[in-house]
């Protein structure tokens, strides 16, 4: 019997990675299926994909509305006609979609995949409202509910009390990750003027809070400048930030890159500023090749991460300060001044050896984690 991985696209974010991956390590009688055409991640040549739609997820709402009712069509036809047993999802809206599929009729199995913290979805803004309502009422019909960490489950249970609970880490591809590290880069450090230069890799969002790192700059050496690579909604008012503080000599942006790892190894420190992830797939690749980091301590991933060994039930209040675990520091999500301090603390001397970073990046290794969505994947 078949399976079905369902994601909303192959796009640059962390939930498409984790499925180009899935798709070169788990391919026996999987379908991939995508709900828009937007495609940066590549899939195994050994698994087939289907595009349930022949739209962009940048389409206007009115479109992705009556995509959403085309996508539960198409994806209810094909797990008839394919004989598909079981459908593993990966993002709310693919979620959405594969609880909706199964409660119309089809007798498929659905496993869903919960990629940041629901708590982060729960804000004031209509679209929270639909999503907590979506979340509430859609996520107990699923028969397995999967987290990305432990800290992310505990949050999810507030609102989905009843369930089967598993966590599984993202698979990191660690010898896909060292090999391109050592490619030569598309950028120098050579071609800035500042000696000390911190990396950030992330998609422009609000959710993302880039503009921590740029205003943080001002309490930081002048020789201290920042490398972004990323695309997003909040790219443009980032650069305007920059012009305003008078930074442009001091911040890159270089936009996506096919390969960030060669560029990360030339940096002498990764930062991370969300106000939410899931399980961050950049800060295991930043261990992997050795780079220290300064993470802000939100829910859910940074912690358990960088400091395992920690309460993970703990958040940093937002006047609590920075906090040294034992392969990062972390910070309150949104205070500057304790970022700033953060960062100097490394700068100032106190060093992350390589190689403890790079045995934590192990714990993520694709074999492993493969092999535990395998696993899911046969609980048919």
């Amino acid at each position: 019997m078949k399976k079905i991985i369902l994601v909303n696209s192959l796009d640059s974010g962390g939930a498409e990675r984790v499925v180009s991956i899935l798709s070169h390590n788990i391919y026996d009688d999987v379908l991939i299926c995508t709900l828009y055409n937007d495609k940066f991640y590549q899939l195994s040549d050994k698994t087939t994909h289907i595009n349930l739609s022949n739209i962009s997820g940048n389409e206007v709402w009115t479109k992705r509305f009556l995509n959403i009712l085309k996508s539960i069509l198409e994806l209810k036809k094909v797990i008839k006609e394919e004989h598909v047993q079981v459908v593993q999802s990966h993002m709310y809206l693919s979620n959405y979609i594969n609880i909706i599929t199964k409660l119309l009729g089809s007798k498929h199995k659905a496993q869903i995949v919960n990629c940041d913290s629901v708590s982060s979805k729960f804000g004031s803004k209509v679209s929270d409202r639909i999503n907590k309502i979506l979340i509430v009422s859609l996520y107990r019909f699923a028969d397995i509910v999967i987290s990305k960490s432990i800290a992310m489950q505990i949050d999810l249970k507030k609102y989905v009390s009843k369930g089967n609970f598993k966590v599984i880490n993202n698979p990191i591809n660690l010898d896909f990750v060292l090999e391109k590290s050592n490619l030569t880069p598309t950028w120098s450090r050579e071609s800035v003027s500042f000696s000390k230069v911190i990396g950030c890799v992330s998609r422009f969002h609000h959710q993302k809070r880039q503009a921590d790192l740029i205003k943080s700059l001002a309490n930081l050496d002048l020789d201290t400048g920042v490398v972004f690579m990323g695309q997003g909604e909040c790219l443009e008012q980032c650069k305007l930030l920059v012009e305003e503080l008078g930074l442009e000599k001091r911040v890159v942006f270089l936009g996506n890159v096919q390969n960030p790892f060669s560029i990360l190894k030339q940096c002498d420190l990764f930062v991370l500023t969300s106000e939410a992830e899931g399980l961050p797939n950049v800060l295991i690749e930043s261990l992997a090749v050795g780079i220290p980091i300064v993470s802000s301590d939100c829910l859910s991933g940074p912690r358990e991460i960088l400091y395992p060994s920690s309460d993970q039930t703990k958040i940093l209040k937002f006047d609590e300060c920075f906090e040294v675990g034992e392969y990062g520091v972390l910070y309150p999500v949104g205070n500057v001044e304790e970022l700033s301090k953060a960062i100097n603390y490394y700068f100032d001397g106190n060093i992350f050896l390589p190689e403890p970073l790079e045995k934590r990046a192990q714990d993520f290794s694709v074999d492993k984690i493969c092999k535990m969505y395998s696993e899911i994947l046969q609980n048919d």
